[in-house]
């Protein structure tokens, strides 16, 4: 897996340099993980966790977070420290528990847990985590977690809730954060809506108390057309709550919502969301009762001191699926999405593979414009629609089984290969570092004979057109051929799906060392991280595994 490699000194002496591969470059040989440790709460009674979130920077992450402002002498020092600290750290949730375990330390854990409420919600709702920072304390980490509609922030350094910020009118479904500005989080709902929040802000606006006066104040709402005034809607549309009522306290304002249903967004639950890393641009999926759409969103318009939400409109693009999106994420230039299967009715079942598809954006690599444009010209100067089709699906590829969750990590080496890569003009990988993955062949002859003639034997289509080709024999038998005809294709209708290669992947069960299994143990979720050199999963009975990759 390594081939040496000729390397100069200083001196002009050639020396030899072993060259790395990534082991998952190489599908024969096994995976390296081993599990390493095993955690539990220690009760029978347990539940069961079914989320979690590790800790996403490291030690070099600083000069990259907030365009390298905060990288001074002071801070890299406590940055440093805190990496120290949390490197190992992963978030972990239940139906009403937060837990926060050190993999590799020998540190207890953090806990917190949320009184019960009588909020309704389905069977596949979690509590959501994910990890953020807030730019005027970077040396203070945050886990924002959700219960149902609010969205609340922990802080493991003060060891409490700092705050909690209400407005979705359903359960939330996913919490993301922005890359490179961790400050900014989105929160996917299935009232159809994305709430953009802005952690350096308070979330509570101070407003006059509970009077007629204040009921008569303007509502800092976006405007809904086609009416020409700030909306009036509240929570249950996404916007911000009345005056009268209390969006929530301590850090975190609603400084943005993508507003669905008539106003051109989503028209069902919004499953999961992606800011890109440098470009003003969000992504959001969702689950549709036809199809599921990809949307790209400008968020450029976003104020530095919100007092007004700001409701983006313009849909740069949207793609249809056929099933529902559960996971969006920006490998460098590209979009990676995870298609889930949806559910079929049980009287004519067929079956509808899991997928990943990879989708090139056209203007991803064209700088944004310096001022604000306006929005209807701002799909334009962002170079979609010229060049590569921002629907262009470069590789995708099945997955093995249907999908309740997924991720996506990446690891040191591949990092320092995208920054190697850098500046190269490669029309073929255009501009990303993803390993190319072997598509479905789309130039396939179909006008051979054996092909033709099993089109002919097996298709309902070829029988419809020798039917037409014979002419119009007889008009009085046409109608009730067609009408004839109009109920074979409702009965003998089935979907034709294309179902790409499937990926060659690793299994890694829960098996211990002596081979076996734990009665009554299931995973329920499971995510990469620490440079791709750990795996971390959460199941039943409060359990979580830990596996590494020592080699």
């Amino acid at each position: 897996m390594a081939h040496p490699q000729p390397k100069h000194d200083g001196q002009g002496v050639q020396e030899e340099e072993e060259e790395y591969h990534p082991w998952y470059l190489h599908p024969e040989f096994s995976h390296p993980f081993k599990l390493a440790r095993k955690i539990t709460l220690g009760r029978p009674d347990a539940a069961a966790f079914r989320n979690l979130a590790i800790f996403p920077w490291d030690s070099e992450t600083l000069q990259k977070l907030w365009d390298g402002t905060q990288y001074t002498p002071e801070i890299e020092k406590g940055w440093k420290q805190l990496v120290a600290q949390y490197w190992d750290a992963v978030a972990v949730t239940s139906d009403y528990s937060l837990h926060i375990f050190f993999t590799q330390q020998k540190k207890n854990p953090l806990s917190v847990r949320l009184p019960e409420d009588e909020q309704k919600l389905l069977e596949t709702d979690t509590m959501c985590v994910a990890w953020a920072i807030n730019l005027d304390k970077p040396l203070e980490p945050l886990v924002l977690f959700s219960r149902g509609s609010v969205l609340y922030s922990y802080n493991p350094e003060r060891l409490g809730i700092n705050g909690f910020m209400r407005g979705h009118g359903a359960a939330i479904t996913s919490i993301a954060v922005h890359p490179t500005v961790p400050q900014l989080v989105c929160t996917t709902s299935r009232d159809y809506t994305t709430r953009i929040y802005d952690l350096r802000f308070e979330a509570d606006i101070l407003v006059e108390g509970n009077t007629l006066r204040a009921r008569d104040k303007k509502v800092d709402n976006p405007v809904w057309p086609p009416v020409l005034k700030p909306s009036l809607a509240g929570a249950a549309h996404g916007l911000r709550l009345p005056v009268s009522e209390q969006e929530g306290r301590g850090m975190g304002r609603c400084i943005g919502v993508l507003m669905g249903g008539r106003s051109g967004g989503h028209q069902a639950a919004v499953l999961s969301a992606a800011f890109h890393p440098t470009l003003p641009l969000i992504a959001t999926c969702g689950d549709y009762q036809e199809s599921s759409s990809f949307k790209i969103i400008s968020t450029h318009a976003f104020p530095k001191v919100p007092s007004q939400l700001i409701a983006p409109r313009l849909n740069l693009f949207q793609h249809p699926y056929q099933d529902p999106l559960i996971l969006l994420a920006y490998p460098k230039g590209t979009s990676l999405t995870i298609v889930n299967p949806r559910f079929m009715k049980p009287r004519q079942p067929y079956p509808f593979p899991s997928s990943i598809k990879e989708k090139l954006l056209g203007g991803a690599n064209h700088p944004p414009p310096p001022a604000s444009p306006p929005e209807s010209e701002y799909g334009a100067d962002m170079g979609f629609g010229a060049g590569i089709p921002p629907d262009d699906v470069n590789s995708p590829f099945a997955l093995p089984q249907t999908q309740a969750g997924a991720g996506l990590s990446k690891g040191k080496e591949r990092a320092r290969r995208e920054e190697e890569e850098e500046g190269e003009d490669d029309e073929d990988d255009g501009g990303y570092n993803i390993m190319r993955l072997s598509g479905p062949d789309e130039e396939l002859d179909h006008n051979d004979d054996e092909s033709q003639d099993d089109d002919d034997e097996a298709t309902v289509k070829d029988g419809e057109d020798e039917d037409t080709e014979k002419g119009e024999e007889d008009d009085d038998d046409d109608e009730d051929e067609e009408g004839f005809q109009e109920i074979t294709d409702f009965i003998n209708r089935r979907p034709n799906i294309e179902v790409p290669p499937i990926q060659v992947g690793w299994s890694i069960g829960l098996e211990q060392g002596t081979g076996q299994r734990d009665e009554g143990q299931r995973m329920m979720a499971c995510a990469m991280g620490v440079g791709g050199r750990i795996i971390v999963g959460v199941g039943t009975k409060g359990t979580v595994w830990v596996w590494r990759n020592d080699s």
